[in-house]
């Protein structure tokens, strides 16, 4: 039993980050210094890497708990899957991706997903790759984006990735889904967009998927294309801001989406009768 009410059910436990963090830590180290990550992470000095499971699941914990504080369920949100052309891996390749937040691509999409959003829009999202296989047959690492987006239109969010994205002509590069304004549906699609990495997804042509734990090799592969990083830096915002370990919304947005509240709130009282002309 969680003792926090605001995360999901399935949340991962302290005790298995740790593990977790071992076999990583046995793998960073199998690579020669090709990525970094502190031998030891403690309550007291904690390593802040990428890498690190721990890390990531306290960062989860403040996010989901700022979901909760600032009752960001009463907003409207999409939540946005895009694969980008030409940002697979192929297996066996052990070459870093390159920037992740700051990759060009993102940039240039939130530029334009700013110039046709609502003034109060907000927008969290990752980059991440998982290693797969289809038919235990390697097929590569494609790198993605994971998005929730509040404050635009489903044809805005499409038109904007549709001017800025390139996106592979096969499978579904692109997926669009309206998140019910439920505190457990918001919760449950802000863990995915945050969730801990390094991934081995199975297919079949029959369609079965799994998630499980990569082998040695491929955790390997996975380490080395996201290259040496901190623990905020595959995420990115509009409206957001991460700042000494705390989140918040952004002054602007805040100051918008107060006076938007209190507009409605008011238009909703039943109006005084009245006074009759004497």
């Amino acid at each position: 039993m969680l003792k926090h009410d605001y995360l999901p059910e399935a949340f991962e436990t302290f005790g298995s980050t740790k593990e977790r963090r071992k076999k990583i830590r046995k793998a960073v180290l199998a690579l020669d210094n090709k990525v970094k990550m502190e031998k030891k992470c403690s309550i007291d000095n904690r390593c802040h890497s990428g890498f690190c499971p721990t890390c990531l699941r306290l960062l989860r914990k403040k996010f989901l708990r700022f979901v909760q504080r600032e009752e960001l369920a009463k907003r409207e949100w999409y939540m946005v899957t895009v694969f980008v052309e030409g940002w697979t891996k192929p297996a066996g390749d052990f070459e870093p991706f390159g920037e992740l937040k700051n990759n060009p691509i993102i940039k240039k999409f939130l530029k334009q997903l700013r110039k046709v959003g609502q003034p109060d829009m907000l927008l969290f999202g990752s980059i991440e790759t998982v290693f797969k296989v289809r038919d235990n047959k390697p097929i590569g690492k494609p790198f993605h984006l994971h998005m929730l987006i509040s404050g635009a239109s489903k044809e805005q969010i499409r038109v904007s990735v549709r001017k800025t994205i390139p996106r592979p002509t096969i499978g579904v590069p692109l997926r669009i889904d309206h998140v019910q304004q439920t505190a457990k549906d918001l919760v449950r699609s802000s863990s995915y967009i945050l969730k801990q990495t390094f991934w081995l997804r199975s297919e079949s042509k029959k369609g079965f998927k799994k998630l499980e734990s990569p082998k040695p090799q491929q955790l390997a592969e996975l380490l080395s294309n996201l290259g040496t990083h901190q623990w905020g830096d595959r995420f990115f915002y509009i409206g957001i801001r991460f700042c000494y370990g705390k989140f918040s919304i952004t002054p602007n947005v805040k100051s918008m989406f107060t006076k938007k509240t209190n507009n409605k709130s008011h238009k909703s009282h039943t109006p005084l009768p009245k006074t009759p002309k004497k």
